[in-house]
């Protein structure tokens, strides 16, 4: 339906009636077999249910093209406590495939930091409030009905979706957002799509993932660290600063040419290491491959054996892998300890 404001009254009045089933029924059609039962609470609502609450709360129906909207739903998503405490470090994201089921090793995901996948890509979408629990083998999966917001301006999605027309229309084509728990804590989530009545519009894509807007403003403006941090940080130039100098020592390495969102190398685990706030998620681990060489990986078709072989050069990559870490790392815990949700 392309209208917003007929969606929107769609999906409320849907809410009202108590049409969660019918919303969910295209999206999951595994809540018909014998594995899916709701746990619905009578008493007291448990952590899935909360959740599912506070995603409609704070990013309910409203005009897919509203910046407005999105940028207030990202400030109220980076602040729903049930969510972001359930997650480890890291969370793990892509489109859901209903052969594969929920086993997050059966996929090639992309890794983020709870903070930044609640701000930058939870914040696209937009929750009627319709969801379902139920439990999938070892996992409890809470399904939300959604709508992604396909009307936004370039610079306002965390990297050009649309460089791959099938993963743009898998977007656009979202029916539900699924959460998937062991024992409560989450541990991946699942864009689910049903495909619509006709194709997306097509947005160009002219090969930059990162680029300025006519204002010489640096875009997509939601990856950078000024986004996600509050203005009141004091360490975010200083990890602007960090990332900085290591994205530019990666470029002369050609790290980007693997660790972007159209994951040449193929990896089961994606780290996106060309957008700041995105490259968040692979801190931890960036000083330790480098030590152990292992970036890049051995390549089978060049008969590269993988590693740095310069010395000096990983030596450096180092050090800065150290410091982005520090500083990513004392950015993240001042929201955590100021009212934000760092990890």
């Amino acid at each position: 339906m392309k209208d917003p404001k007929a969606w929107t009254a769609l999906a409320l009045a849907a809410m009202a009636a108590g049409g969660m089933m019918t919303l969910l029924a295209c999206a999951n059609q595994a809540a018909t077999r014998t594995s899916s039962r709701a746990l619905r609470p009578a008493s007291t609502p448990s952590l899935q249910d909360r959740i599912a609450h506070g995603l409609a709360a704070a990013s309910p129906p409203a005009d897919p093209a509203s910046v407005q909207a999105r940028d207030a739903a990202a400030d109220k998503l980076a602040r729903l406590t049930d969510l972001l405490i359930s997650a480890p470090s890291e969370i793990l994201w892509g489109g859901f495939e209903e052969k594969k089921g929920y086993e997050p090793a059966a996929y090639r995901l992309t890794a983020l930091t709870p903070l930044v996948w609640a701000k930058v890509y939870l914040s696209t979408f937009m929750f009627s409030g319709a969801y379902e629990v139920r439990r999938e083998g070892r996992f409890t999966v809470l399904a939300a009905a959604a709508k992604f917001r396909d009307g936004l301006d370039a610079g306002d999605y965390p990297y050009p979706f649309w460089h791959s027309a099938q993963k743009w229309q898998a977007y656009v084509d979202t029916t539900a957002v699924l959460l998937v728990f062991e024992e409560n804590r989450l541990i991946a989530a699942y864009r689910q799509a049903e495909l619509g009545p006709s194709p997306a519009a097509v947005k160009h894509w002219d090969g930059r993932w990162r680029w300025q807007d006519t204002q010489g403003r640096a875009q997509p403006r939601v990856a950078l660290y000024s986004y996600l941090l509050s203005s009141a940080n004091p360490y975010a130039a200083s990890l602007e600063a960090a990332y900085r100098r290591l994205a530019g020592s990666f470029r002369d390495q050609s790290c980007f040419s693997c660790h972007g969102p159209d994951n040449r190398a193929q990896a089961d685990k994606l780290f996106l290491l060309n957008f700041p706030n995105q490259a968040l998620a692979a801190r931890h681990t960036l000083a330790a491959m480098l030590r152990g060489d292992k970036m890049p990986p051995p390549d089978a078709k060049t008969g590269s054996a993988g590693g740095i072989p310069n010395a000096r050069v990983r030596g450096e990559l180092i050090r800065l892998a150290e410091v982005f870490e520090r500083e990513a790392d004392r950015a993240l815990a001042f929201e955590r300890e100021h009212g934000g949700t760092g990890d």
